[in-house]
């Protein structure tokens, strides 16, 4: 690396260092962004089952419903589970399918809190908005979805990500498709891990408010009382004898909710700026600043290392650039003055050595620690790991979502 691209990024300013530096990111050429969206499972183990997550990306057109019409030939087959093909139905539309996201565990209860994620390489002219449809078991026909084709926007009109977005569905926007009739004693297969469907008996044919299972709140006189009356158990599949709670598996019960979708720029875990440090060494520490250069989904960051010189003890105070899992280049710099019109001239940088941060989709980020891997030009100073931990709070929502996403009781 030149002195003239280490005084680039003395001169601290970002442009310089996103564009007249040279950072290699990705082209920004193609107008395909990468988006990553996860299902966050919000219902305790005895409640709902989300056993479909299914995906539109649009240019804000798309309608999968209208409350009080008859269901689209579309939603009837999302009812019935049928999920192949779909783009024949609505070209220009991009899809994305998320199959058993929420579904039982063999060794009973349900899978963790973060159920499911996919990918999706969109064109922000095209495919702004998103809509979604969520089936929920052991219901033959309710869904959770968006009615409004605009009420999930991902990007702006300039094609710039508006990310991250994170939408929270409750028990009261549950649907019922009007495709069989709401009543719960036909069901036969509680258990949905073979995706095998249940019985149905035409409905009316229209797209309303779910009124709630037999004995819910919402629907507290209907008979047969089964899913939530004390005989909502499965005997099937292999997870033995599976009960529904008549609490939490009411979704009309004020309050309940569902799950929620988190559509994130691939690449990224939420906000990592911050400062770090450890704790068994104090007075050293690390600041690091992630951003993404415009039109790229490449995660670009900016790293200080705060530390001192072998043998002197002086303060040493190392600056870099690059992306986020690759070999960054630290350097030093002295021979300037505070406030001379003569820097950067007289600045004289100095390679120490290369520093690698964990990817952006590393889950350490999202935990209290990120280990940092250094090693120095110097062969007399070991190179090795360094595991800090966070010691700025994010002060934002994403700190939250983090653990929601990567619970910390979760085994990797």
């Amino acid at each position: 690396m030149s002195n003239k691209y280490l005084r680039c990024i003395w001169r601290a300013a970002f442009a310089c260092i996103l564009f007249a530096c040279g950072i290699s990111v990705a082209s920004a050429e193609n107008p395909e962004r990468n988006l990553t969206v996860h299902w966050v499972n919000l219902q305790p183990e005895d409640g709902l089952i989300v056993d479909a997550v299914v995906l539109f990306f649009h240019d804000g057109s798309f309608d999968l419903y209208d409350t009080g019409s008859a269901p689209s030939s579309l939603l009837t087959r999302l009812a019935k589970h049928q999920f192949d093909g779909l783009e024949s139905l609505i070209p220009g539309v991009k899809i994305a399918v998320m199959t058993a996201p929420h579904e039982p565990s063999p060794f009973g209860g349900t899978w963790g809190e973060l159920s499911s994620a996919v990918t999706a390489s969109l064109n922000p002219t095209q495919h702004r908005y998103a809509t979604a449809y969520i089936a929920l078991r052991p219901s033959n026909d309710a869904f959770l979805g968006n009615e409004d084709g605009y009420r999930i926007r991902l990007f702006d009109l300039g094609g710039n990500p508006e990310l991250p977005v994170v939408v929270e569905f409750g028990g009261s926007e549950v649907m019922d498709a009007g495709i069989c009739v709401n009543n719960e004693a036909s069901l036969q297969f509680l258990d949905v891990t073979d995706m095998t469907a249940q019985p149905c008996q035409a409905e009316n044919g229209v797209v309303r408010r779910h009124a709630g299972f037999n004995g819910s709140v919402r629907n507290p006189d209907a008979t047969p009382v089964r899913i939530l009356g004390g005989t909502s158990v499965d005997m099937g599949g292999i997870t033995g004898v599976r009960h529904y709670d008549r609490a939490n598996a009411d979704f009309s019960r004020g309050g309940t909710q569902i799950g929620r979708l988190v559509f994130m720029q691939t690449g990224s875990a939420g906000s990592l700026t911050g400062s770090f440090y450890n704790p068994a060494r104090s007075g050293e520490g690390f600041n690091i600043e992630v951003f993404h250069r415009p039109g790229s989904d490449a995660a670009l960051t900016v790293v200080y290392f705060y530390t001192y010189e072998p043998g002197t003890g002086r303060p040493l105070w190392l600056i870099g650039s690059g992306e986020l899992g690759q070999d960054i280049v630290m350097a030093s710099a002295h021979g300037g003055s505070i406030n001379s019109p003569s820097n950067p001239d007289t600045v004289v940088v100095s390679r120490w050595g290369t520093l690698r941060l964990p990817a952006a989709s590393t889950v350490d980020w999202c935990m209290d620690g990120v280990t940092i891997t250094y090693a120095p030009d110097d062969p007399s100073i070991p190179g090795g790991q360094y595991p800090v931990q966070r010691l700025t709070p994010r002060g934002d929502a994403l700190e939250a979502l983090c653990r929601q996403l990567y619970p910390p009781t979760r085994i990797y």
